[in-house]
C-alpha cells in the first residue's frame, strides 16, 4: 500500500496548473486576466459613472 498521502481539499491550484499548463499557456491566461481586470477597473471609475455603456443604450 503507498504511503502517499492525498489532501481531501486537492492539491494547491499553482502546483495543478503548473502539471497541466504549458508556461506559455500560464502567461496567456495571467493576461487575459490582466486584461479583464483593466476593462472591470475602467468601468468601475467614478468618471465612467455618468456615461452609458454600450449595453445600456
Amino acid at each position: 500500500m503507498s504511503k502517499l498521502k492525498i489532501s481531501p481539499i486537492g492539491t494547491r491550484w499553482e502546483d495543478f496548473e503548473k502539471d497541466v499548463f504549458t508556461p506559455e499557456e500560464i502567461i496567456e491566461s495571467n493576461l487575459k486576466v490582466d486584461i479583464i481586470n483593466e476593462i472591470v477597473q475602467s468601468q468601475d471609475s467614478p468618471s465612467q459613472a455618468g456615461s452609458k455603456t454600450a449595453t445600456e443604450s
